[in-house]
C-alpha cells in the first residue's frame, strides 16, 4: 500500500510538471484600422499613414509576445464589428467625447491630426499669444475655426484654397494660417521650405487612438496598447516610423 501511494505521489508530481512546463497559449486579438480616417487632411499619404499604424502594431505584437491579427473592414461595419464581438479593438480618429466614453475605451493620442500654426520664417510670432489684432487664413469649412473662435481679438479670412491662403501669407497680406498637422509639415518641409514654418503642436486633441468597447473586465488591451506607445516614443523606434513613411508630428 505504501508502495502504490509513493508512485501516485510521484505520477501526480510529473503530471503537474509537464503541465507547467507547456507554453501558454498566445493571446491574439483582431484589430481593424479605419479604413477612410474620417476627416484627416493627408495630401495622399492615406497609405503612409496605414503603414505606420500597421507598423506601430506589429512592434507591439512583438514586443508583447501577442498575436495581433489586422483586418480590412469597411467604414460603415467597423463599429458593428467591434460592438458584436468580430473585433477587439479598431485604430479611429474618434474625439474623445463625455458621451462616447459610456461605450468607448480610449487609448493614450498617438498620432496627433488636428490643426497647426504656419508663419513666415522670418515671423516672430511663437503662438496665439502674439496675434492679437491679426489675421489668420482658414480653409471654408474647418472646423479649426471652432479653436480659432476662441481669440476674439484674431480676424479671420476662409479660402476656398488653402495654397491660396499660403500665398498670401507669404506676401504678407495675412499674419499666419491654420490648417492640418500632416500638409502643414508637408508644405514646410518641401516645397515652401525656407520660407514657412510651423509654430505650434496640434492645436485639438484629435489624434488616432485605439478604441475598444466599454466591459466589466480590465482594460488589458489599452494598457497594453499605452505602455509599448510610451516605451517606443522613448527608445526613438516611433520617429523611425515617422521617417519610413514621411510623417511628422
Amino acid at each position: 500500500m505504501k508502495k502504490i501511494l509513493i508512485s501516485l505521489i510521484m505520477l501526480t508530481a510529473l503530471y503537474s510538471c509537464s503541465c507547467s512546463s507547456k507554453k501558454p497559449k498566445e493571446k491574439t486579438y483582431t484589430i481593424a484600422r479605419d479604413p477612410s480616417w474620417e476627416k484627416i487632411s493627408l495630401l495622399g499619404r492615406e497609405d503612409h499613414l496605414k503603414g505606420f499604424v500597421d507598423d506601430v502594431l506589429r512592434i507591439i505584437s512583438k514586443e508583447e509576445g501577442v498575436t495581433i491579427n489586422l483586418v480590412a473592414t469597411s467604414r460603415s461595419q467597423i463599429h458593428n464589428a467591434l460592438k458584436n464581438g468580430e473585433l477587439d479593438a479598431i485604430v479611429s480618429n474618434k474625439r474623445v467625447l463625455k458621451s462616447r466614453e459610456d461605450y468607448y475605451n480610449f487609448s493614450d493620442p498617438f498620432f496627433f491630426v488636428g490643426p497647426v500654426l504656419i508663419v513666415t520664417s522670418d515671423s516672430t510670432v511663437k503662438g496665439f499669444e502674439d496675434l492679437y489684432d491679426k489675421t489668420i487664413g482658414l480653409l471654408t469649412g474647418s472646423d479649426a475655426i471652432l479653436y480659432v473662435e476662441k481669440h476674439p481679438s484674431i480676424r479671420i479670412k476662409t479660402y476656398y484654397n488653402i495654397l491660396v491662403g499660403i500665398n498670401s501669407l507669404i506676401n504678407k497680406d495675412i499674419d499666419a494660417v491654420v490648417m492640418g498637422l500632416v500638409p502643414a509639415h508637408a508644405y514646410t518641409e518641401n516645397i515652401y521650405r525656407g520660407k514657412l514654418k510651423v509654430v505650434s503642436d496640434s492645436l485639438t486633441d484629435n489624434s488616432l487612438r485605439l478604441l475598444t468597447l466599454k466591459t466589466d473586465g480590465k482594460n488589458e488591451l489599452i494598457d497594453l496598447f499605452n505602455r509599448n506607445i510610451n516605451k517606443i516614443q522613448e527608445d526613438g523606434r516611433y520617429d523611425m516610423l515617422l521617417r519610413k513613411w514621411g510623417l511628422y508630428q
